[in-house]
């Protein structure tokens, strides 16, 4: 399992520690071996504890040209090596990994500058050479980096200290292979083949990720993603920063038997578990178009759907609301208008309100406010008109009284002291676009993951992590409004007809569905 690393990891692993010293102005090493002997790579292997921004972490260590590699810098620092060798150029490891004790003496001789020349060092646990990924590389050599910056990022190398010619870095990558046969995640091709026999990768020598426990990434694999922002999960940078759930298989189908998504490695989201069921960048990519994220999906805001989980939306049920954007909103119990802004844009569009997720109030039928207004509002003595307290009526009542021939008050007709109601019709649900993404959205535009839905279907292994809540008694799926035909949309049926604003919403109607095909 390899990952491609962006240009950008030079910003994360370029060497800098909390006391603000660099590698950046080391001097060039100096080659120490003649013997052509050192330029082979030996599979000896031994574990070290190599370190990252001052995370210490085990590192598997062999050696090439005669200094120790970390093993998966040194197969394809091999690979790399055979390729350059074949177009007469001679690479060269002058040096690679640094112990910490290495790195220690270097620090202290800049620090006192009593030896080594003087020459700067980072500060120990800083350095990148202690990740066991950074080479220095015989670049004084003839054609050496020139054929480097031809060709090294094919073989996954990158130079990423810019003061620093000889300085690569593996960063992942390149074609494969190499005399250690060794993955990225520390297990031999033949361990990696073992355990992907079983739906499973491979990491430090045991089956981990895939439909397998565990994350299917390595201490120094999840440390490389870590500097994005980034988890990992078999294999790859996954969830947080990156595009992904952040889980394996197996966490992704212990949860959904719960009812749960996964986020991150833990249950998060759906019917049962607590949360938006979104990453970082599922959430951030959403909320660039003025939706929210619910599930993997764009939901809610200015876009498509309630904007809450099953759960938020059972646990809303329960006190008596609705549930707009992961809050109880609305019904007969909670504050708010129970619509989203979508909802309450497309109402108003026909000019109406937008209650509980229907149109309602000003041309459309209803008085425009929930339960807990008119409740409200009731018991200071009047009526609700359009999510405010008064005795008047909505637009809608005034023109059906009208063409009743009486007036209107708190949403009755009044003619001869005798009140009456003009049957006006249900509310109508708000308009909504057939698409399943915001207005505005520019083609083109990479929206966040879709691919992450729980396959339910898939069986999983083992049995999932007590600490993961069970499922909740009389959880329903989150209440997302079906899309309707805007062209046959007229949220004021229903006794329109009856009033002179009806031509005039149909009309309405129509130019609106023209201007969206």
């Amino acid at each position: 399992m390899r990952v491609a690393w962006p240009a950008v990891a030079v910003l994360f692993l370029g060497g800098c520690g909390p006391s603000g010293l660099s590698e950046e102005r080391e001097s060039e090493p100096v080659q120490d071996f003649t013997s052509a002997q050192q330029g082979l790579v030996s599979c000896s292997s031994r574990t070290d504890t190599g370190y990252s921004n001052g995370s210490a972490f085990t590192i598997t260590v062999v050696t090439a040209d005669g200094k120790p590699v970390e093993v998966s810098t040194a197969n394809a620092y091999a690979v790399m090596q055979a390729a350059a060798a074949q177009q007469g150029v001679n690479i060269a490891v002058v040096s690679g990994f640094r112990t910490m004790s290495e790195q220690q003496y270097l620090y202290a001789c800049y620090v006192n500058c009593n030896c080594n020349s003087c020459n700067l060092a980072a500060k120990p646990g800083y350095s990148n050479h202690q990740s066991g990924h950074a080479l220095d590389l015989n670049t004084s050599a003839p054609g050496v980096y020139n054929w480097l910056s031809a060709h090294g990022l094919a073989y996954g190398f990158q130079r990423t200290v810019p003061s620093e010619i000889w300085h690569w870095e593996y960063l992942g990558g390149g074609p494969g292979g190499g005399p250690c046969g060794n993955t990225e995640d520390n297990c031999t091709m033949g361990e990696a083949q073992g355990c992907g026999n079983f739906g499973c990768g491979c990491v430090d020598h045991a089956c981990s990720g895939g439909f397998c426990p565990g994350s299917g990434c390595s201490a120094q694999h999840t440390t490389n993603c870590g500097g994005f922002g980034a988890g990992c999960a078999d294999g790859t940078c996954a969830g947080g920063t990156a595009p992904g759930s952040g889980c394996t298989a197996k966490e992704t189908v212990d949860c959904s038997k719960f009812g749960c998504g996964c986020v991150d490695h833990k249950c998060n989201g759906g019917a049962a578990c607590a949360g938006t069921g979104c990453t970082w960048r599922e959430t951030h990519d959403c909320a660039a178009f003025g939706v929210n994220c619910v599930d993997h999906q764009c939901a809610g805001g200015f876009g498509p759907g309630s904007g809450c989980t099953g759960k938020e939306t059972t646990d809303c049920k329960a006190k008596g609301c609705g549930c707009v954007d992961h809050a109880c909103s609305g019904g007969s119990a909670c504050t708010g208008s129970g619509s989203t802004a979508r909802q309450a844009t497309d109402c108003a569009k026909f000019g109406c309100h937008s209650v509980d997720g229907t149109c309602s109030g000003g041309a459309c039928a209803g008085n425009g406010c929930t339960a807990k207004q008119t409740a409200d509002c009731a018991a200071m003595g009047h009526g609700c008109v359009d999510e405010k307290c008064s005795d008047a009526c909505t637009l809608k009542q005034t023109a059906d009284c009208s063409a009743a021939d009486a007036g209107c008050a708190k949403g009755l007709c009044q003619r001869d002291g005798t009140s009456f109601q003009v049957d006006a019709g249900p509310p109508a649900s708000a308009p909504s676009d057939d698409a399943g993404v915001p207005e505005g959205m520019p083609p083109g535009r990479e929206g966040p993951p879709s691919e992450f839905t729980p396959d339910a279907s898939v069986p999983g292994t083992a049995a999932p992590d007590a600490s993961v809540p069970g499922p909740v008694k009389g959880s329903v799926q989150p209440g997302v409004p079906a899309p309707a035909n805007l062209g046959a949309a007229n949220p004021a049926s229903g006794g329109c007809s009856a009033s002179a604003l009806g031509p005039l919403l149909l009309a309405a109607a129509a130019v609106l569905a023209r201007r969206r095909r």
